[in-house]
């Protein structure tokens, strides 16, 4: 999560091309199934150096061909003839700005493409809106995972502790052992007796003398 926040957000803005052949929509089913078929080959030809170099070149975007192909994406749209085109930029109006061109710019490169015979032409349907938030990073499923995997190091934590401490020896605390040996020693002060020793005066009195030992 660290990570993402410290990341440069991306954003994507798509236009959308209608694929067909010579200069009308192609109803055929047939048809059809050769432009889908084709689809790989337009895609290539959108993604090509050529397209990269007229987009930089319209806008003087100090950029190499390889870094703009980098951040295209093309994708058919299922059971139909568009086409989705999409680029990804740091900057949410470059990342309009280029999309647009580049429908601007691929028309003329898929007319150099033949399908059966005719040519392939290719029309913008979509213009490329201007985004609002970023693609990425994902802020919010980044911080669902970072929870998910927190609590479970917690739960590891926790389960490792508790079996170190099942098998830490019983120690007895300095402060108890002391206590005991305190105990202990004013016992045996109280419960030694000494012995008397007696002695006599120069008359022949006894004197006692209380000498403990």
């Amino acid at each position: 999560m660290g990570f993402s926040l410290f990341k440069t957000p991306k954003y994507k803005s798509s236009i959308e091309l209608l694929v067909g052949q010579g200069n009308a929509i192609t109803k055929s089913p047939a048809d059809v199934l050769g432009l889908q078929q084709a689809t790989p080959t337009v895609a290539e030809t959108i993604c090509n150096r050529s397209v990269a170099e007229d987009v930089i070149g319209r806008h003087n975007l100090r950029m190499s061909p390889q870094k703009l192909v980098d951040n295209l994406s093309v994708q058919q749209i299922p059971s139909t003839q568009l086409i989705r085109v999409s680029h990804r930029s740091t900057d949410p109006k470059t990342a309009q700005r280029l999309a647009n061109t580049i429908g601007e710019v691929s028309p003329q490169r898929l007319s150099e493409l033949q399908n059966g015979g005719a040519a392939i032409t290719a029309l913008m349907v979509q213009d490329a809106p201007l985004p609002q938030d970023p693609v990425s990073p994902n802020i919010a499923r980044n911080t669902a995972l970072a929870l998910v995997l927190g609590l479970l190091l917690g739960t590891a934590l926790a389960l490792l502790l508790e079996f170190r401490s099942d098998r830490a020896p019983a120690n007895p605390r300095p402060d108890e052992g002391q206590r005991v040996d305190r105990e202990g020693q004013r016992a045996r002060q109280q419960g030694t007796v000494g012995s008397l020793k007696t002695a006599t005066t120069p008359r022949g009195w006894p004197l006692s003398l209380g000498i403990r030992i």
